[in-house]
């Protein structure tokens, strides 16, 4: 099975609507026809978002990108380091590129290992963070999810964009480390979503339709089959040793 267009997708999600539709007296489901394609156009990708946020790590390989720039980069061409470093405190702030959605890993160059997931601003922890004896250090370090919307003067390349967030890392070794790599998911399109997670993608958006429609036990039903699918294709995945 090869992946589907965005197209072939809304037809997709169309046809899982119909199966989670109890059949009139013709053997179709009352709201086939009335399928709101022009919400389904416009949700497919914020579902495609939703399995990005929630599918493991190993599912979403395919789309994986390592990097440490905003943008690509010239063969031969250098640009500034996205990562600042406080002199004094040591502490930093690594600006994420526009393209992030989901966080992988993150290894400075000072550090003994990387960090694989993120601490949200709002963790009672984040306050610990800031304390010198009891925040994060290059032997364990810590990283925060942070609003980052602007650049101070003379750190990072004024005209450089970026998503509005950055990761506020405890503590680097030197002033001078650098990134050794990022890993991260970037926004994407349905389409472009792994074939193996197209279907969970179709089986939430039709939930999402269904909801709109006023269907609740339907969307729920919707909404189960995606994540029972997702299990099976975690399931299936490394049952094959992948």
């Amino acid at each position: 099975m090869a992946k589907k267009t965005k197209d072939q997708l809304v037809e997709w999600v169309i046809a899982k609507i119909d199966e989670v539709m109890p059949d009139d007296a013709n053997g179709a489901s009352e709201l086939l026809q009335e399928a709101p394609v022009g919400f389904i156009e416009d949700e497919l990708d914020s579902s495609a978002d939703f399995i990005i946020k929630n599918a493991p790590a190993e599912l979403l390989a395919p789309v994986i990108k390592t990097g440490e720039f905003h943008a690509t980069v010239a063969p031969g061409n250098a640009v500034d380091s996205r990562l600042v470093i406080d002199p004094t405190t040591l502490i930093g702030f690594f600006v994420l590129p526009t393209d992030f959605k989901r966080f992988m890993s993150l290894k400075i160059s000072g550090w003994q290992k990387p960090i694989f997931e993120l601490m949200k601003r709002d963790d009672p922890r984040y306050k610990l963070m800031h304390n010198e004896y009891r925040g994060g250090t290059w032997r364990k370090p810590q990283g925060v999810l942070i609003p980052f919307s602007r650049y101070a003067a003379n750190e990072i390349n004024a005209l450089w964009t970026n998503v509005g967030l950055a990761v506020e890392i405890f503590r680097a070794k030197t002033d001078s480390d650098t990134v050794e790599y990022f890993e991260y998911i970037p926004i994407t399109t349905a389409a472009n979503m792994p074939e193996e997670l197209q279907d969970p993608v179709a089986w939430v958006c039709a939930s999402r339709a269904l909801q709109i429609l006023g269907k609740d036990q339907e969307s729920k039903r919707a909404q189960e089959r995606a994540e029972i699918q997702l299990q099976f294709k975690i399931g299936t995945y490394r049952e094959n040793g992948k």
